[in-house]
This record gives structure tokens, sequence and C-alpha cells, in this order.
């Protein structure tokens, strides 16, 4: 993504405690039908720079290979040069990443690009990232990224639609959902009476070829909310927010 600000490399996630494809996409869906109605709510906060998070992380014992979950489509409200997301993301040791998902950024005042993005930085190739289909807000889309063991390729999914790829050294060693804001007055995507939903989210790695049900803790600080209601399902919000 643009930089500043720059979206995501997992060091936050990891100041928490943590302890066939197409069949499985056409089992879940690459769309949901859609949810309540989700509206941007100013939260009120104060305004200054930060990244928070909320979501959950993975490590497997072997290389993580793929990560996927279905996301909530959601119009969070931004605030000024800021950013909120929500993505799925392939990683190695905090530093080096790809990651796929939606964002709603902040262009000009009263003008805000709400629509799905990839994002990688990786050894010798610096941050690239692309945007892509605008999907509808109440929908559901099933982004995913893997990362293939002889060929050494990372592939950003939207959908069935590979957003980019690219061919690193970086072999990664942890897998993550999120959802992110960079300042504090941001609304992290959902409210209190409208959570957004990481929903059928499951990790592949090395050296099997299944796709496992992401099970770990949810994640975050406050002022923001994260429950893990049931194997691969994650929720967040915004608490000072109701939609």
């Amino acid at each position: 993504m643009m930089k500043p600000p720059r979206i995501a490399t997992s060091m936050p996630a990891r100041q928490f405690v943590i302890g066939s494809v197409a069949a499985l996409l056409a089992t879940v869906g690459l769309l949901s039908a859609p949810s309540p109605a989700f509206a941007s709510c100013n939260p009120g906060r104060a305004v200054f720079a930060v990244t928070n998070m909320a979501g959950t992380s993975v490590s497997p014992s072997t290389t993580p290979t793929g990560i996927m979950s279905n996301i909530d489509e959601y119009s969070p409200y931004v605030s000024v040069n800021s950013v909120s997301t929500a993505w799925v993301m392939l990683d190695r040791d905090g530093t080096w990443y790809a990651q796929v998902g939606w964002w709603r950024r902040y262009i000009s005042p009263g003008v805000f690009k709400r629509v799905a993005f990839s994002q990688y930085y990786l050894p010798g190739l610096g941050m690239v990232t692309r945007e892509g289909t605008t999907h509808a807000v109440g929908t559901s889309t099933a982004y995913k990224v893997t990362y293939d063991t002889g060929t050494q390729i990372m592939r950003m999914y939207d959908g069935t639609t590979v957003l980019d790829s690219a061919t690193t050294t970086a072999v990664p060693n942890n897998d993550q959902v999120f959802g992110e804001t960079k300042n504090h007055d941001d609304q992290m995507p959902g409210g209190t009476g409208a959570h957004v939903k990481f929903l059928y989210t499951y990790e592949q790695h090395s050296p099997s070829i299944t796709w496992y049900t992401v099970n770990t803790p949810a994640q975050t600080v406050a002022p923001y909310g994260a429950s893990h209601p049931s194997a691969g399902r994650y929720d967040i919000w915004d608490t000072g927010c109701s939609s």
C-alpha cells in the first residue's frame, strides 16, 4: 500500500501471548448472503497515529503454506490520512509478509476509497501494493494467501482471482487474520451490535495439503473487541460503535 501509512507487518501481533482448495471454496462459498447493514461510525476518540489490531495469529511447527478466511465487507470510519482494514497474511519473523483483504482509506477531505487490496514486503522486492474489486458492503469474500515451497511463490487471492504474486526467499513461519487501524480515532471494523466476522478460517502447513481449521485464541487491546465463538470463526468490533 501507500507508504506512509504502512499497513501490516506482524509485529503488533507478536506482542500478544499466543500459543483440494477448489473443493473447499465450493463448500464455503466465495460470497455469502448479505449481513445486516454495516454503517460507518465515528468513535470520537483522540486523533493520533498508532497501529492496533484485532484477530488471531498462528505459528505452526512447520512452514505455513496457506491461510484463508471469508471476511465480512464493511465500511469503517477512517481518520485523516489513515486507513482501516481486514486481511489474511503469511509472514516471516514479523518483517517479511504477503497479505490480502479489503481496506477503506482516506484520499482527501470527504473522499475515501474502499476496495480489495494485496500487499507484500519481501527481500529484494520492497513493498508492492495492488488494488482490485470493490465488493458490496454486507457481503463476505474469501481472501487467501498461499506459499509454494517448491517454486517459492506467494499468491494473494481475492476469491478465485490472483490479485498478485511474488517469488521470495523469505520462507513464512506465521499466519494471521486481523482487522487493523492506523489511528486511535479510526473505527476498528465492526460495532458492538454488528461484528465483522472472519468465517471458515483455515490454515495449511507443509508437507500436508490438508486445510486445518484455525482455533487459536482471539487477540486485541482496548478499546476494541475480539472473540472466537467457534472453530474457524473470529469476530471483531469497535467498542465505541454500535454498528
